[in-house]
């Protein structure tokens, strides 16, 4: 019987500074605590003006895609992802947008064309200033710019490398945890649990032992589910938490049934005998 596990989103966006008119487009991985690949996870992105929605791929991979284009400001992003058997996670991504810097040329076609039209003003007036002066200062200021621009997006590009290797660090630092996790949990996981639990006990009833742990198994994932599903429906956190544990009670009444089946089952009994006991597990007077 499946266990109910974590989720766990590895994800990057292809620059954490983007430029007026870009897509800020995502891609990554979704995996569980063993750090293997969750295929059909479902992942909803939350961009600042559009909501996209994807599935993870056989090897757990993904990649958003926005339609609308990046404006200048700053952003956060929010990834929820889900998949029934797996607890819901979110992760938060902010990035910036900065204006589109100039083209070098038509900085200098700019710069020219004023001059150009500068030097017929002064003609045309009379002035006694020099035309080719004009122009070369005009020049002068479209390269002083463009030394300005080129400084600013270096400054950008070492931004944006140190936030990648610290990234890179971040992200080493959690498939290392999650390995230990692994290395941590493994010994007391349920099922580990349970099976040294039932090694000392007769081998004629483990079955019936074991009839009981995957009855609650079973009974966590569909009141997993339903709170998934209550939350899906816009209730609020109470709410679902009220019908999870609704649907993970097991009564007594349940637990008598099946020791019952499984007693006739694996044949430590048989119905007429299973027959001499009430619904309370209590022999009948008569």
């Amino acid at each position: 019987m499946a266990v109910s596990s974590q989720l766990f989103i590895v994800a990057r966006m292809n620059a954490s500074t983007i430029y007026a008119g870009d897509l800020p487009i995502i891609t990554g991985k979704i995996i569980d605590q063993f750090r293997k690949p969750v295929p059909g996870a479902s992942i909803q992105v939350n961009y600042p003006f559009e909501n996209i929605n994807a599935t993870s791929s056989q090897d757990g991979a993904f990649k958003i895609i926005p339609t609308k284009p990046a404006t200048v400001g700053e952003y956060g992003i929010s990834i929820i992802t889900t998949k029934d058997g797996y607890e819901m996670v979110m992760d938060i991504m902010e990035y910036s947008v900065l204006e589109k810097p100039l083209d070098p040329v038509s900085i200098d076609a700019e710069g020219i064309q004023k001059g150009v039209q500068d030097i017929g003003a002064m003609m045309v007036n009379g002035l006694t200033r020099n035309p080719i002066a004009e122009m070369l200062a005009q020049m002068e200021l479209a390269q002083k710019q463009q030394e300005e621009l080129e400084q600013k997006q270096a400054e950008i590009q070492k931004e944006t490398d140190l936030l990648g290797k610290q990234r890179k660090i971040v992200n080493d630092s959690l498939q290392e945890d999650l390995a230990q996790m692994e290395r941590d949990t493994e010994f007391y996981n349920p099922i580990n649990a349970f099976s040294r639990f039932v090694s000392d006990i007769d081998s004629s009833v483990q079955n019936i032992f074991w009839g009981q742990f995957n009855l609650t198994q079973q009974q966590y994932i569909d009141a997993h589910k339903a709170k998934m599903e209550a939350l899906e429906n816009q209730q609020d956190s109470q709410d679902a938490m009220n019908i999870y544990r609704e649907k993970a009670a097991v009564s007594r009444d349940k637990i008598i049934r099946l020791n019952n089946d499984l007693n006739v089952h694996y044949s430590n009994s048989d119905n007429n005998t299973q027959a001499l006991f009430d619904s309370q597990g209590k022999l009948r007077k008569n």
